[in-house]
């Protein structure tokens, strides 16, 4: 027999905007890394901006955990998996977005290689993970971030 333990919506709210953030903020990492190497830029520019980023990101994930730890289930942290139905509907149709972006972004790349011959000539593979990382990571936190702004405004 299992108890299920009751939480607050507003716990599972704010663990479900923090984590959108830091997606974003992975994201955008993600997608100016990729870039930048990509039009050459300065090296010294995105080494500047990785180890910025990379301590903001490592900050912000002991900052999630420290709080929501006991406020939200395991379940919650570990599956996505929330209590409250909007919040579950919000963080599925991130995800869908998040999937399709993927997907079209591969068929997009599939379509330049199949016409130029040669995708080595357009992207790296390293540049082409971290576009696709980053534009997945993006298009998850934006519908979410949208979708708990009308949230917040009731």
């Amino acid at each position: 027999m299992t108890t299920q333990v009751n939480v607050k919506p507003i716990h599972e709210q704010n663990y479900l905007k923090d984590n959108a953030l830091i997606k974003l903020l992975f994201g955008g990492v993600f997608t100016i890394d990729g870039i930048v190497t990509f039009f050459e830029l300065a090296t010294w520019a995105s080494l500047v901006l990785a180890y910025a980023a990379f301590a903001m990101l490592i900050g912000a994930l002991f900052y999630v955990f420290k709080v929501f730890t006991n406020k939200v289930r395991k379940e919650t942290s570990k599956y996505d998996n929330f209590q409250d139905e909007y919040l579950n509907h919000i963080n599925m149709k991130g995800y869908k977005y998040a999937f399709n972006s993927a997907f079209m972004s591969l068929n997009v790349i599939l379509a330049v290689t199949v016409f130029s011959g040669d995708l080595l000539a357009v992207f790296s593979p390293k540049d082409f993970c971290q576009l696709v990382l980053g534009l997945v990571c993006i298009s998850y936190s934006l519908p979410v971030l949208y979708m708990l702004k009308d949230t917040e405004d009731e």
